[in-house]
C-alpha cells in the first residue's frame, strides 16, 4: 500500500507540474500522528505490556527558494522520564532516507571518491554529502558537516536535533532542503525509530544492539511549486522496513538490522537490582517478625 501511494504521488506530481500556478510567498502543510505505541517487558520474564509512548506533529513550509520541514514527537506525559523505566532501555532517534532524487545531485563518498547516490539512501549517508565538507575534502567538514559524520545512521547534529533533544520527553528534527529548478523534485521518508539499551540476550523476540525498530514515520516531497506531506504511517510496516535496509546498504552503514515488531526488553541497571533486593530481605525480616 505504501508502495502504492508513492507511485501515485509521483503521477500527481506530473500532472501538477503541467497545470502549475504561481504559488504564494508561503506554503505551510501540517500532519500528527497519534498514539505511537511499543511493545515492553521489563524484567526478562515479565509479560509484555503495549505502552503509548506519545505523538509526533509534522509541520511543512516552503518561502523562497528553501523549505523547511520540522517534526517533533511528544512523550506522552504518563510515561515520561523519570516516571517511566523504558528510557533505562531505550533510545529514540530520527532516521532519514531520501527515496527519489531529481538534479541537482550530491555526491556521497565511496572511500575513492565522490559518486551519485543509489536510491534509497540514508540522508546523509556516511560520511556525509559532498556539500558537507570544505573542497570536497572528507577531512574537513563545513558548518553543515559538523556533528554529521560518524558511523551512525541517525539524522543527529550537536548543535542542532541534539541540542533540541530532551531525553524521555521531546525528540525534534530539522530539514531545510533546497528547491530544484522545475520539474526536479526530491521525496524523503522521515522516521522515529528505536535502539535498544540492557537488553535481554537470550530472547529472540527482543530488539538488541545492532538493530533498530521502526516506530512511525512521513512521506515529504520539496519542489520549486510546492512542499508536500505525502503519507504517515505508524508499524508494522513491511515496505518500510525493506526501504530502510536498502537505504543502510546504499548509504555504507553496514552491521545495521532494522525491524518493526520487535519487544522493547529490559534488564534492570544493577542499582536498581540491589534496590529491590534490600526490599525483599525488609520485607522477609518483617514476616518473620510478624511470624516471632
Amino acid at each position: 500500500m505504501r508502495k502504492i501511494t508513492r507511485t501515485l504521488f509521483v503521477v500527481s506530481v506530473v500532472l501538477l507540474v503541467v497545470t502549475q500556478l504561481t504559488w504564494a510567498n508561503l506554503v505551510n502543510k501540517v500532519a500528527s500522528i497519534n498514539d505511537v505505541t511499543i511493545k515492553f517487558k521489563r524484567p526478562c520474564d515479565a509479560s509484555v505490556k503495549n505502552i503509548n509512548l506519545g505523538d509526533i506533529s509534522i509541520t511543512l513550509s516552503d518561502s523562497g527558494v528553501r523549505s523547511h520541514m520540522n517534526a517533533s514527537f511528544s512523550v506522552d506525559a504518563a510515561v515520561q522520564k523519570p516516571k517511566s523505566p523504558t528510557w533505562d532501555c531505550m533510545e529514540l532517534h530520527w532516521l532519514q532516507t531520501v527515496w527519489h532524487l531529481d538534479p541537482p545531485k550530491p555526491t556521497r563518498w565511496d572511500g575513492t571518491k565522490w559518486v551519485d547516490p543509489i536510491i534509497p539512501i540514508i540522508d546523509p549517508p556516511n560520511p556525509g554529502w559532498d556539500y558537507m565538507f570544505d573542497d570536497g575534502d572528507i577531512t574537513k567538514p563545513n558548518a553543515d558537516g559538523a556533528g554529521f559524520v560518524d558511523n551512525k545512521p541517525w539524522y543527529y547534529n550537536a548543535t542542532g536535533e541534539g541540542a533540541k533533544n530532551v531525553v524521555g520527553k521531546s525528540y525534534v528534527i530539522d530539514d531545510y532542503p533546497g528547491d530544484r529548478t522545475d520539474p526536479n523534485w526530491v521525496g524523503w521518508s522521515t522516521y522515529l525509530m528505536a535502539e535498544a539499551k540492557l537488553t535481554c540476550p537470550d530472547d529472540p523476540t527482543c530488539l538488541k544492539p545492532g538493530e533498530m525498530l521502526l516506530l512511525a514515520g512521513f512521506d515529504w516531497t520539496a519542489s520549486s511549486a510546492n512542499i508536500n506531506i505525502t503519507d504517515t504511517f505508524k508499524a508494522p510496516s513491511p515496505f518500510d522496513v525493506d526501504d530502510i535496509t536498502k537505504a543502510l546498504a546504499n548509504a555504507g552503514f553496514a552491521g545495521w538490522t532494522v525491524y518493526d515488531g520487535k519487544i522493547i526488553c529490559c534488564i534492570p541497571e544493577p542499582a536498581t537490582l540491589l534496590l529491590l533486593g534490600f526490599g525483599g530481605l525488609v520485607l522477609l525480616r518483617r514476616r518473620r517478625g510478624k511470624a516471632d
